[in-house]
């Protein structure tokens, strides 16, 4: 049986069901309802990780061990009460008041005649007490706000009544919020101009964070000199305007806090539903005043019993308060985790934070996520039984490289010493090419008397090549079928440094032994794929180029040396070295060429998920265009020979030579894999990379996870190596010399 046989068995669906069913056994220890406890807690943690403020910017919070602690609470959690409990203490981590577990109270229907504010007067003087209607009674509101100016401008103070009697709600920030962007009546309260207060966010333009800001309004007062003193009342579930915020620190306006707790800054939120009628919620923004400080300390701190007392007293003659504000950084940089000191084989809780970390990363950052086959979110669930309950280093790397073979991305591996040490980073100086079907010696770097080119192996270290190919498979994750065979082949006959392959090879005489030794020192030999000239002029007046080994500082010698030629054949199989930006604006007369397509996945603000919130995700597309140059132009015919072994950067050189030159491709399809690589930690010593950008061709066409496509399709065939005849060349050389 061919091994291109094994690898068309196992898509990524089918992938699934395997690991799914190989968890089965590990289902029953991690109940599916606590499997969505955890994944739910994951999404929470993350979200707050990468849109929280705060955490931009603080130092002080832990929120990785934030998770680990928290771990615990939920798995041995009984209730949705226990596990609401386990969340909340997570979240009171933070230290932040608008991030907490709630439980929303039923919306009371309200009448046509209700109103967002109640009016009342105590002791002459005016008090506004709002109600939190909801966003439906937005129109309401609108409708309102010539009321309550009217009532102002009647009065020298007033009062505003922001107590809330519960904190399960979050229409108070609507009301709040609205008093800030819609209310005309600001103007009312001040005797001098008072900007509003900034509003900023996280924003993750791919893999790279930073912070957006809002355009704050300078409000002017409606009369120079005249000011009525404004009084907020606040408790522990208010919401105070943002605008309220600056009235206090520029001393025209008193905030008093009521009762226990802590008052909640200006902001708005995102929520998670937890279980039931439980839901997290959690602060996506951060007001900064005009002078690069966050929100003030209240005025005044009183008891419940007290608080309208003082607002009274307050109005009539305010205190002489000294606001004290925070300073924020500027420009926050957000801390890289550290995951030194945890070994290779962290605690279940540390691994289940991998696995959310991965999770969480690939769901905001990756750019090829919506070309993948199986669901994400179920590929998480399938996993945290398996990182749950490994019982060492080695089968917590191997779950969590199995895992990223769900992105389908040639890019997106795990990079580990454990992994290294498990497949081995030593190879005999022997390399493979998957030649119809069969793992064949494609090129010998040393004398080798038991091996010969052409030679087809069919067993490794007593173990046969077919299941040696299926149970790498396993941890490689590929763009394409093709690609998974090249990258299977380069580490096929791996091991550790200084150890013996031993191998079964079928030559024309039959099968043979041979044992051959592995060294490091073979691998920067073995990355090239050709011997003999760079340059070189073919029959017929036509130039090669093999773009493997051609280097920058050779492209005009090589430009020179083929100057008359008629055609070039540029040999892209294999992996150039930067060379597409000086040869591509050299095929073509045109200027401002279009080469390829980018674009990237920019978020600013976090998924809402099951809430029907709508997700805060732009897209970001730009044109590549072919560098300028001064220097002459070729007008020859350009053909490229392609295969499975041309990748990401090879891939584009197809791209570049494509845009400029119309390049005829000859030979079979590219790996289908392209893209900026990006790398992120996670416990255990392991990196995890994967791609950053989409890249299209330039008229828009799909890249990645298709390949670029033989204009002239031809594949090397185990006869035509023996007789060490280049079949691919040689289909270019005919191409060129009958156009077909």
């Amino acid at each position: 049986m061919s091994l291109t046989s094994i690898l068309p068995g196992a898509p990524a669906t089918c992938r699934l069901i395997r690991i799914l069913a190989a968890a089965l056994s590990l289902q029953a220890a991690v109940a599916a309802s606590e499997i969505d406890r955890l994944v739910t807690l994951g999404k929470l943690w993350f979200n707050i990780q990468y849109f929280h403020p705060s955490l931009a910017h603080r130092t002080d919070v832990d929120w990785d061990q934030a998770l680990v602690r928290a771990i615990p609470k939920v798995r041995a959690a009984k209730t949705g009460d226990d596990y609401a409990a386990a969340v909340q203490s997570m979240l009171e981590e933070l230290g932040d008041p608008m991030t907490r577990v709630v439980r929303p109270r039923a919306q009371e229907s309200a009448s046509e005649d209700d109103r967002w504010f109640r009016i009342g007067r105590r002791d002459g003087l005016l008090i506004l007490t709002l109600v939190p209607l909801g966003s439906d009674k937005y129109s309401l509101l609108r409708q309102e706000i010539p009321s309550i100016e009217k009532e102002i401008r009647a009065e020298n103070a007033v009062i505003f009544d922001l107590r809330s009697e519960s904190g399960m709600e979050s229409d108070c920030r609507f009301v709040a919020g609205a008093l800030s962007e819609e209310a005309g009546f600001w103007k009312l309260l001040i005797d001098r101009p008072v900007r509003q207060p900034g509003v900023r966010y996280r924003t993750h333009d791919a893999y790279q964070t930073g912070m957006e800001y809002s355009e704050a309004r300078l409000e002017q007062p409606e009369a120079a000199g005249l000011r009525r003193q404004a009084v907020f009342l606040v408790n522990r579930y208010s919401a105070l305007p943002p605008m309220a915020a600056a009235l206090e620190v520029s001393g025209q306006a008193v905030v008093i806090f009521a009762g226990d707790g802590n008052p909640v800054p200006p902001g708005s939120a995102k929520a998670i539903r937890l279980e039931g009628e439980w839901r997290a919620e959690y602060r996506a923004d951060e007001i900064i005043l005009e002078d690069g400080s966050g929100p003030p300390a209240p005025s005044l701190r009183v008891s419940e019993a007290e608080a309208l007392k003082t607002a009274v007293e307050q109005a009539r003659s305010p205190g002489d308060f000294e606001a004290t504000a925070p300073r924020l950084p500027l420009l926050p940089v957000p801390r890289s985790p550290s995951y030194a000191g945890l070994g290779a084989f962290p605690a279940p809780e540390t691994r289940l934070l991998a696995a959310f970390r991965t999770w969480g990363i690939v769901h905001y950052f990756f750019a090829y996520k919506r070309l993948l086959e199986s669901d994400w979110e179920q590929t998480l669930r399938s996993f945290i039984p398996r990182l749950l309950d490994a019982r060492n280093a080695l089968e917590y790397h191997l779950a969590l490289a199995e895992m990223v073979t769900h992105l389908q991305d040639s890019h997106a591996r795990v990079a580990s010493p454990v992994i290294g040490d498990h497949f081995g980073t030593a190879s005999p100086p022997i390399q493979l090419q998957m030649i119809e079907g069969k793992p064949v010696v494609a090129r010998i770097i040393e004398t080798l008397p038991d091996v010969s080119v052409g030679d087809v192996v069919t067993e490794v270290d007593g173990e046969a090549a077919a299941a040696r190919f299926d149970r790498l498979s396993r941890f490689v994750s590929s763009s394409t079928p093709q690609a998974a065979r090249a990258s299977i082949m380069r580490h096929f006959l791996n091991g550790p440094e200084g150890s013996t392959a031993r191998m079964k090879l079928e030559g024309p005489a039959g099968v043979r032994e041979a044992q051959v030794e592995r060294s490091h020192s073979f691998l920067s030999r073995l990355a090239k794929r050709r011997d003999g000239e760079v340059v070189r002029m073919l029959t017929g007046n036509i130039g090669y180029v093999d773009l493997d080994r051609l280097e920058v500082e050779d492209v005009d010698s090589m430009f020179e040396r083929l100057r008359n030629t008629k055609a070039i054949v540029f040999d892209m199989r294999g992996y150039p070295n930067g060379t597409a930006w000086s040869i591509a604006p050299r095929l073509t007369p045109e200027t401002n060429v279009t080469a390829a397509v980018f674009r990237r996945r920019i978020w600013f603000e976090p998924d809402g998920f099951d809430l029907g919130e709508l997700n805060g995700e732009m897209t970001y597309t730009f044109f590549q265009r072919l560098p300028e140059t001064a220097k002459w132009r070729y007008s020859g015919k350009v053909v490229m020979l392609i295969d499975e072994s041309a990748y990401s950067q090879a891939e584009h050189t197809c791209l570049f030579f494509e845009a400029a030159a119309s390049a005829t491709f000859v030979g079979s399809p590219t790996a289908g894999v392209n893209g900026d690589v990006a790398f992120f930690p996670v416990p255990g010593g392991a990196r995890i990379y994967y791609t950053g950008h989409d890249v299209r061709h330039a008229d828009g066409r799909q890249l990645q996870r298709v390949g670029i496509q033989p204009h002239v399709h031809v594949a090397p065939t185990i006869a035509g190596i023996r007789a060490g005849r280049d079949e691919v060349l040689d289909r270019a050389l005919e191409y060129l010399a009958w156009g077909k």
